[in-house]
């Protein structure tokens, strides 16, 4: 009996370690995956399950390098023996007694382990049976227990319930088709029913508060019957048991507890996505349901069960977080991918034991380690310097030979423009060449058909720290289509097509997204389809535009990302390829280009948007025929009670032909309009010197802005190498310009006319500030931090810090140029447990010019956290709460804008916490009971946020710590 005991205690032993490493296993993988569908980390979660039912059957041997000062050893044969745990840098292992038995004693492979005394089996029963007994009885107490609470509940119910009336049952039956389940289930009322949930042994009955007809309006209804539902289609009550049958049998074990919890909390999120997915109501709408049943729930007298729609109050901030996630989509199912995924971990994991064995260190280690350090820029920039790139399929780890790499150096003498392209070979390998001078920014761009586009992007100073080799994961592409139609509902062929994908991507050196720009043309029947896609998409980054010379369309242009004209359909749709866009015909406008003779000019280009920059080379919207006459098509003209208060029109045409001067029109109706007449073009001259008067070459000369429009003449070009440049075909009166190269100062907004002398523009040295950061405790260099350069307006508002101009930094060092006159410059420095630290400042020649030297010395800080209180004075969850330093709007109980101030939201307990600043700023909490708006001096005072109820006078607010002159303030106020 003691020897069943002792085998006994021991597998338990071995079995809950194991589950410790296939729970860090998949917590890890949750982590990694918290911004995808919940339907993945569910079924990761569920491996833990798996794993304490799943006995030992393969032992993996896993070699780890030992501490240098190693524990005390002795031979296998000489001793008794008992595991112990290995610790070391890279982790910690823990070994079982069963494993350690099968280690085989020799110079490679040993296992640490102490020498222990034999045990004497004559004092009395060893110590591992009494555990295996005591472990038995607590199976025994925990599965009784158990036992007599579901038959309690069932009870309950069974005595409690009564059929639901027929409209309900007809809206259940009604949406089970929609889930696609062949018979509804059963659906009761119960006057113990504080809010709907699910119960029954496999897939459960639905249970509904009495008065669950009363509970908030129909749409919120259908919901809340469709979670259930969802609970029913999946099997949840089945799976609800068999994590109690888990549970009791590890009843000692933490990690099965919190392994139970977060299955519950993933379920109920898979449920959640299953209700938006089907699109019967928006994530608010959504949310809204779930707080009115837990409201209601805390009057029933029936406890939240563990299938209940709203169920326990702590886990519903994070759904609803979770839920109104901007760019978020849902999912009806776990996709292939996840189910392959995880099933073919299950078929590794499950069956496996680990066993800690040590490996030698190899000789080429350190010289290795060495060459990375060497690669990641510890030292000088060298010219030749390589990046080894590997591409494989991100399931079957293959190489991908083929796949095409684009390489964009960015840097001070680098030409952004100069993209080089490289492609892998048969071993899915490429070496690409790197900048010979020292690059801030490395941008890759791999594609292959059918596969997801990325961006693998390091940016970094001095210079971007790059790797001597990376391995870079592809993912199959998911297709996308559907078709395209006119308002007669008649399919358009030749549709162009265009797909702008910019995912917000993870990590930071680097940092990785998917990067989709791809174009088709719609068949015979409308149709489209685009193989590039993730199977998981952020919604609000996807744009699509359709383009067609005969109707209202989309005109896309370089570096110009605009809001599509149609809106997009849903994406299960598009995923299904049955997405369906209805085209506009629009109005036209017709008209005739003739010259100061009345002559029809032919081949006159007519543009109705901006040219964006010289280099662009955007074909007109139309042009003019031998008889000098123009039809411009798929234009809607819109009332704009803005543009008719100032007089201007809702449409301009620029009208421009070879030897003549641009004109402007504007035009506020379809139909015809009356002759355009050209006029001989001028020539306008001008030299681009340095200070010494050295001419300059290479700088892009480019038109801003032109009778008030900007961009609309495409009149730009490059300095030659004397540093000239002459525009011909200019109009007679003033062009504004902008002068701009790398390594100079810009100037801006210069206005030229035509003449017959030369215009002298002269371009300055940037203004250089360098400096180093340390704590200013230990005046120690801080390794990673993030440089800001803002603009000072100098009326007394805050700086503005462009997300652009952010660049994260390592080494203790900076440096960076100002090449901006125009305004007043700071810099700001951040990093984490620091307190901000700003520059004075910056005033390029007025008088700051050459090279600048700032120290910066950041003192230790705290974030700094409170709590905010509802209209009660109890503690508010799921309350954001913005940092404002800059402006916030508020319109209709939310922030509109609030232009990159930092947010949060208060946890179940009401508090919140944000990192430390050194700006003035305003504290604003906002939840749908009322408002909170504090300045840092009033937080200072108390860190408590109180609610106000909302009024008509604070649903709409303009909230800024440091106004302009003039600029009005709804808060604080003056």
């Amino acid at each position: 009996m003691v020897a069943i005991l002792n085998r006994l205690a021991d597998a338990i032993v071995q079995q809950s370690l194991l589950v410790c490493v296939v729970f860090l296993l998949a917590a890890g993988t949750s982590w990694i995956l918290r911004s995808a569908s919940a339907h993945w980390r569910y079924l990761l979660w569920l491996l833990v399950l798996a794993k304490c039912l799943t006995p030992p059957m393969v032992n993996l041997s896993l070699p780890v390098l030992l501490p240098s000062t190693p524990l005390t050893e002795a031979p296998l044969a000489d001793v008794p023996i008992e595991p112990t745990v290995v610790s070391q840098a890279q982790g910690v292992a823990d070994e079982s007694a069963a494993a350690a038995t099968e280690i085989q004693d020799d110079a490679m492979t040993r296992v640490a382990i102490k020498a222990r005394p034999a045990h004497d089996a004559t004092r009395g029963l060893p110590i591992r049976a009494v555990l295996a007994a005591a472990w038995l009885l607590g199976c025994a107490a925990f599965g009784m227990l158990v036992a007599a609470r579901i038959w309690r509940t069932h009870q309950e119910l069974k005595c409690s319930r009564s059929a639901a009336d027929g409209a309900t049952l007809e809206l259940v039956a009604e949406l089970s088709r929609t889930l696609g389940m062949r018979t509804p289930p059963e659906v009761f009322t119960s006057a113990a029913a504080g809010q709907p949930f699910v119960w029954g042994w496999l897939t459960g009955s639905i249970y509904l508060p009495t008065d669950f007809q009363q509970l908030g309006d129909a749409p919120q209804r259908r919901t809340v019957l469709m979670h259930e539902l969802a609970h029913v289609a999946r099997w949840d009550a089945a799976m609800n048991h068999a994590q109690l049958f888990v549970q009791a049998i590890f009843f000692f074990h933490p990690l099965v507890w919190r392994a139970n919890r977060e299955i519950r909390k993933e379920r109920e999120k898979c449920c959640d996505e299953i209700v938006l997915s089907s699109s019967l109501a928006s994530p608010r709408q959504y949310c809204e349901a779930i707080v009115e049943m837990m409201a209601h729930a805390v009057h029933g007298r029936q406890a939240a069960p563990a299938l209940a729609v709203a169920g326990e109050v702590e886990a519903v901030e994070e759904r609803i977080a979770a839920m109104m996630t901007p760019h978020r989509r849902f999912a009806r199912r776990a996709s292939w991918a996840a189910r392959w995924a995880v099933l073919a971990a299950a078929c590794v994991v499950l069956p496996t034991a680990l066993v800690v064995t040590s490996r030698a260190e190899s000789p080429t280690e350190a010289a290795a380690d060495a060459t990375a350090a060497v690669a990641a820029g510890e030292g000088s920039w060298k010219k030749g310097q390589e990046l080894e790139v590997r591409i494989v399929d991100a399931e079957t780890q293959q190489p991908l030979p083929g796949v095409t790499l684009e390489l964009q150096n960015q840097g001070e003498g680098i030409d952004f423009q100069d993209v080089r392209e490289f492609a892998t070979d048969a071993n899915g390998r490429a070496v690409l060449q790197l900048s010979d001078l020292p690059p801030t920014a490395v941008r890759v761009y791999p594609t292959k058909e059918s596969y997801v586009p990325l961006r693998v992007y390091w940016e970094g100073a001095p210079w971007a720290k790059l790797p001597a080799a990376i391995t870079v994961p592809l993912t199959r592409a998911t297709p996308i289509g559907g078709v395209v139609k006119n308002e007669a509902g008649e399919p358009i062929s030749g549709v162009a097509v265009e797909i702008h994908y910019w995912a917000t991507g993870e990590g930071k050196a680097p940092h990785i997204r998917a990067n989709i720009n791809a174009k088709t043309t719609t068949d015979e029947q409308g149709r489209w389809q685009i193989d590039k896609m993730p199977a998981e998409v952020e919604q609000d980054e996807v744009r699509i535009w359709f383009t067609h010379p005969d109707y209202v369309s989309d005109h896309v242009r370089r570096g110009y990302i605009p809001t599509p004209l149609y809106p997009s359909s849903s994406f299960q749709k598009l995923f299904d390829q049955k997405a369906v866009t209805a085209m506009r015909r629009g109005d036209d406008v017709r008209g005739q280009v003739v010259d100061e003779t009345g002559k029809p000019i032919a081949g006159a280009s007519i543009n109705v948007d901006e040219r964006y920059y010289w280099w662009s080379d955007e074909p007109p919207r139309a042009t003019t025929d031998e008889n000098g006459e123009f039809r411009i098509v798929g234009i809607e003209f819109k009332p704009n009670e803005r543009l008719a208060l100032h007089g201007q029109s809702p449409l301009y045409v620029a009208v421009q032909a070879a030897g003549y001067a641009p004109e402007l029109i504007g035009v506020d109706k379809g139909g015809v309009i009356p002759p355009v007449t050209l006029r001989r073009g001028q020539t306008l001259r001008g030299r681009i010197v340095d200070t010494q008067g050295q001419p300059v070459e290479g700088v892009g000369v480019i038109e801003r802005q032109w009778r008030g429009q900007r961009n609309r003449l495409g009149l730009g070009m490059k300095s030659n190498a004397d540093g000239r440049f002459e525009i011909t075909d200019a109009p007679a009166d003033d062009i504004q310009y902008d002068f701009s190269k790398e390594g100079y100062m810009s100037v801006e907004n210069l206005a030229l006319k035509p003449g017959s002398e030369e215009t002298i523009v002269t371009l300055k040295a940037p203004l250089k500030i360098k400096g180093a950061v340390i704590d200013a405790e230990t005046r120690e260099p801080i390794g990673q931090f993030t440089l800001l350069k803002g603009i000072d307006y100098g009326d007394g508002r805050a700086p503005e810090w462009p997300n652009f101009m952010t660049t994260q930094m390592a080494g203790g060092r900076f440096e960076t140029s100002i090449d901006q006159e125009e305004f007043s410059w700071q810099l700001r420095v951040e990093a984490e447990g620091y307190m901000p630290a700003e520059s004075r400042a910056f005033r390029p020649y007025k008088p700051d010019q050459g090279e600048i030297a700032w120290g910066v010395e950041l003192h230790k800080a705290e974030p700094f956290s409170g709590t905010v209180l509802g209209l009660k004075g109890e503690p508010l969850a799921a309350a954001d709460v913005y940092l404002s330093t800059t402006r916030t709007n508020l319109d209709g109980r939310k922030a509109v804008y609030h232009e990159g101030n930092r947010v949060t939201k208060t946890d179940t307990s009401g508090r919140f916490s944000l990192p430390p600043e050194v700006e003035p700023f305003c504290l604003v909490a906002i939840h749908p009971d009322g408002i909170a708006m504090v300045t840092e001096k009033e937080f200072a005072e108390s860190t408590e946020l109180r609610l106000e109820p909302w009024t008509a006078d604070n649903e709409q607010l303009q909230i800024i710590r440091r106004p302009s002159p003039g600029q009005h303030v709804n808060f604080p106020k003056p």
